[in-house]
């Protein structure tokens, strides 16, 4: 299980993202979330989606990774030490580097946004909510431990990810099944959670297409510019 220990929360101080429900570029924003467990397919995905939706994509993963050094100096958390023992990274790190980066894309007039690999639990999305930012819809990405272990290294035979390990992936899946079970319930409760049979093949075009149409949808429901900018 993955928990935040309350002697991180205790020595960080980070100034949340200054912002209200319905302000300004935050109420623009067509966020939505995709989840899964670790090698399910999230990044494979995203990029084919951003590419021809001219949608932005943003692995939240990949965003700390590459603040990992300055998230050292200014919060004494160490980024890669918590992504190998599969440990979260503090609420409130996440946020603001999750927050800084819609900011820029909103502000540049770029409003669809695929967030990959977030939420990881409920208080990183109750913390989103309170920052003003509304999850329009979410996707589960469903596979079971044996497809997404094979997947994973495949994968790490490519990237050089200190996560990319056995020991590192049972421990993220235990903590992804546990962490996952308030999410969903959460998203299914608002009719936003929409589930994914990612058990076919990485490539499979009918499982893109599936997932393409799904995001469209969701866009296409909520008022804003997505059906003007989708092609």
């Amino acid at each position: 299980m993955t928990t935040e220990s309350e002697e991180d929360d205790q020595m960080m101080v980070v100034e949340p993202v200054p912002a209200k429900p319905g302000q300004g570029d935050f109420d623009r924003a067509q966020i939505i979330c995709i989840i899964g467990g670790p090698g399910v397919g999230k990044g494979t995905q995203c990029k084919k989606l951003a590419r021809d939706l001219n949608a932005v994509h943003m692995s939240v993963g990949d965003l700390l990774r590459a603040e990992a050094e300055s998230i050292l100096q200014k919060h004494k958390v160490d980024i890669y030490a918590r992504m190998k023992d599969g440990v979260l990274v503090p609420t409130e790190i996440v946020q603001e580097t999750l927050g800084l980066h819609l900011l820029k894309n909103l502000k540049a007039g770029r409003e669809l946004i695929l967030l990959d690999g977030f939420p990881r639990s409920m208080e990183q999305a109750t913390r989103f909510r309170e920052c003003g930012f509304t999850i329009k819809g979410v996707l589960f990405f469903d596979g079971s431990v044996e497809t997404l272990r094979e997947r994973m290294f495949g994968r790490a035979k490519t990237l050089n990810r200190v996560d990319d390990n056995d020991e590192t992936f049972a421990k993220r899946c235990q903590g992804f099944a546990h962490d996952s079970e308030a999410i969903i319930a959460h998203f299914e409760a608002q009719k936003k959670l929409h589930k994914v049979n990612c058990e076919r093949p990485l490539h499979d075009a009918a499982l893109y297409d599936e997932i393409r149409t799904l995001v469209k949808e969701i866009w296409s429901s909520t008022p804003s510019h997505a059906e003007e900018t989708m092609s």
